[in-house]
C-alpha cells in the first residue's frame, strides 16, 4: 500500500513536477479571461495532482478514480449544464480530501482489531481470492501468482467492454464483434475461480481440522459483504419499481432470496435485485459441489471425463429446463426463461470443469510451453469441425460458453507457465484485485453515465465511453475493496484461525491427559 507521506515526511518536488505545475498555472491564467471555467478546470486539476503526487503520496489507483469522477462530472456539466461547476468542484474537492485523509490514516487504520499492515498482507495474498496460500515470490515487481489477478483483470475489462458497447454502440462491425467477445468475461471468472479454489482446497484440506467448514466461512466472508452492499445500493438507486428481470415490481421475497444466495433457482430472481447477480448465484452453487467433486476428481484423466460429462449435462439440462419453463411462463415472459436457462449452474458446469482441468495439469507438473501450444493446435480443428457441422461462423465460436471455457483454461495455463510481461504486469493485476467490486459497481456507473450524458454512437465515442466507465468504476472499486472486501476477508480468516487454534489446543489437552490402562 502506498503511504500517505514520503519516508522523510517532507514535501519532495522534482524539476519536472515544478515545471508542470508552473505551466499549468500559466495556462490557467491565460485561459481565464476568455473562458473562466476552462482556466478553473486547468488550475483545479493541476493543483490536485500536485497535492496527490508531491505533498501526499496518494496511490495511483485513487488518483485514477478521482480523475474519472471529475471527468464524468465536468463532461456532464459542459454538455448538459448539470450538475454545474459549483457542484463539480465541490464534490471533486471533497473526494480529494477524503482520499488524502484515507491515505494518511492508512498506516494506523484498524478495523476489527486488524491493522492496515495486515490488510496489505491480505492484498498481496490476493485477498482470499483462493490462490494457493503460499506467500508469493516477487520477480521484477510481479509475484509468481500475478497471472491469477491478471486473468481477473482481463475478465472484468471484457465484461465492462460488452456492457459499455450496448450503451454506446460502435459502427464498425469488426469492432462490434471484438467488443461482443467481452460477453464471455464471466466465463473467464469461472475458470479462474475453479482453478484457484481447487489449488487452495488441495493445500488446505490436509492441513486443517475442519476444512469444509473453513472453506464455506472463507467464501461467505469473501462474497457476502460486498454483495450485500450492492443489494442496498441498487435498492436505493432503483427502488422497488418495475424491472424487466423481475417480471413485475420487485417483491420483498426477491430481496430475501437474493440475500440468501438462492436467487439462481428462479427465473424471476436470478438477475432482478443486483444486475449481474446471476454469476454470484452460479458461483455459490459451485462452492456447494466443489468439495464433493474435488475429493473424487484428482487427475487429468478424471477431469477430462468430468468435462465431457458436464457438457452432456449442460446440453440436456438446457433442453429440459427450457421445455418445462416455457410452458409455465406466458409468451411475453419467455425472455425470463431464456435468460434463466443460459445462466444456471448446470449450463455453466463445463466452464468450471475446464478450470479444474487446468488445475490438475498445473498440479501434475505439465509446465511446458510446448504442451500448451500443442493443446491449442489440437483444439482448433475440433472447434472448426463443430462450427462446420452446426453452421456457426468461425468468429462466433468464442461466444459459445463451453468453447470459451476451454480456451480460457488454455489461456490460464499459458500465463501460468510462460507469463509475458506485456500480459502479466502490475497494472492489469491491480485491476484484477478489485475486479469483484468493479463487477458489482459498473452497472451503477453505466446507469449514471446514461443519465448525465446524451446518447452517442460511433467507434471512437464507444471506446472513450468504455474507458470512462472503466476508470470511474476502478476508482470506486478501489475504495470498496479497501473498506469492505479486505475487512470481510480478514474477519473470515480471523474466525477460521481462532477455530483452528481452539481445535489444536483441544487435541493437545486430550493428548496430555493420562490414559487409563
Amino acid at each position: 500500500m502506498t503511504r500517505a507521506l514520503n519516508p522523510a515526511g517532507q514535501i519532495q518536488v522534482s524539476q519536472f513536477d515544478l515545471a508542470f505545475f508552473l505551466a499549468g498555472v500559466f495556462v490557467a491564467v491565460v485561459l481565464s479571461p476568455y473562458c473562466w471555467w476552462a482556466g478553473a478546470v486547468v488550475w483545479f486539476v493541476v493543483g490536485n495532482f500536485f497535492l496527490f503526487t508531491n505533498v501526499f503520496r496518494v496511490s495511483l489507483m485513487s488518483q485514477v478514480g478521482w480523475a474519472g469522477v471529475f471527468t464524468l462530472l465536468a463532461v456532464s456539466t459542459i454538455l448538459n449544464g448539470q450538475p454545474g461547476w459549483t457542484a463539480t468542484f465541490a464534490f471533486s474537492f471533497a473526494l480529494a480530501l477524503a482520499l488524502i485523509i484515507w491515505e494518511m490514516k492508512s498506516s494506523t487504520w484498524e478495523w476489527l482489531g486488524i491493522n492496515s499492515a495486515r490488510l496489505s498482507d491480505l492484498a498481496l495474498r490476493h485477498g482470499e481470492s483462493a490462490e494457493p496460500v503460499q506467500d508469493p515470490v516477487s520477480v521484477g515487481g510481479v509475484s509468481r501468482h500475478s497471472y491469477i489477478d491478471s486473468l481477473r483483470g482481463y475478465a472484468i475489462l471484457g465484461v465492462i467492454l460488452v456492457h459499455s458497447s450496448l450503451q454506446v454502440q460502435p459502427v464498425n462491425p469488426h469492432l462490434h464483434l471484438l467488443m461482443t467477445f467481452g460477453l464471455r468475461g464471466v466465463e473467464l471468472f469461472f475458470v479462474v475461480s475453479a482453478l484457484t479454489l481447487c489449488l487452495s482446497w488441495e493445500h488446505r484440506s490436509t492441513r486443517e481440522t475442519m476444512p469444509l467448514r473453513n472453506f464455506f466461512v472463507r467464501r461467505f466472508f469473501r462474497i457476502a459483504p460486498m454483495f450485500y452492499v450492492a443489494i442496498v445500493l441498487y435498492l436505493l438507486f432503483d427502488g422497488m419499481e418495475q424491472r424487466p428481470m423481475a417480471m413485475n415490481d420487485l417483491k420483498w421475497w426477491h430481496i430475501l432470496v437474493t440475500a440468501l444466495f438462492l436467487h439462481g433457482f428462479s427465473p424471476e430472481t436470478v438477475n432482478s435485485v443486483v444486475p449481474g447477480g446471476w454469476s454470484i448465484a452460479v458461483e455459490m452453487c459451485f462452492y456447494l459441489i466443489l468439495p464433493v467433486v474435488a475429493v473424487r476428481v484428482r487427475s487429468v484423466r478424471a477431469c477430462l471425463i468430468l468435462l465431457l460429462a458436464s457438457i452432456v449435462v449442460a446440453k440436456l439440462s438446457g433442453y429440459l429446463l427450457y421445455g418445462w419453463l416455457s410452458v409455465i411462463y406466458p409468451h411475453d415472459q419467455q425472455y425470463l426463461v431464456a435468460g434463466f436457462v443460459a445462466k444456471n449452474i448446470l449450463v455453466k458446469l463445463p466452464v468450471f470443469a475446464a478450470g479444474m482441468l487446468a488445475c490438475c495439469i498445473l498440479r501434475d507438473g505439465v509446465r511446458s510451453q510446448k504442451a500448451v501450444v500443442i493443446g491449442l493446435l489440437l483444439l482448433a480443428p475440433v472447434l472448426q469441425a463443430e462450427a462446420s457441422l452446426t453452421g456457426s461462423a468461425a468468429g462466433t465460436l468464442i461466444l459459445n460458453p463451453v468453447h470459451a471455457g476451454v480456451l480460457f483454461a488454455l489461456f490460464a495455463l499459458m500465463l501460468a507457465t510462460f507469463p509475458p510481461r506485456i500480459m502479466v504486469n502490475s497494472w492489469i493485476a491491480a485491476v484484477g484485485k478489485i475486479s469483484f467490486s468493479m463487477y458489482l459497481l459498473h452497472f451503477l456507473v453505466l446507469d449514471c453515465v446514461a443519465r448525465f450524458l446524451p446518447a452517442f454512437e460511433g467507434d471512437g465515442v464507444s471506446l472513450l465511453h468504455f474507458m470512462l466507465v472503466a476508470m470511474v468504476t476502478a476508482g470506486l472499486a478501489s475504495i470498496t475493496y479497501r473498506c469492505i472486501e479486505l475487512p470481510g476477508i480478514a474477519l473470515g480468516r480471523k474466525l477460521v484461525s481462532r477455530w483452528e487454534n481452539n481445535a489444536s489446543n483441544h487435541c493437545e489437552r486430550r493428548e496430555a491427559e493420562p490414559q487409563e490402562n
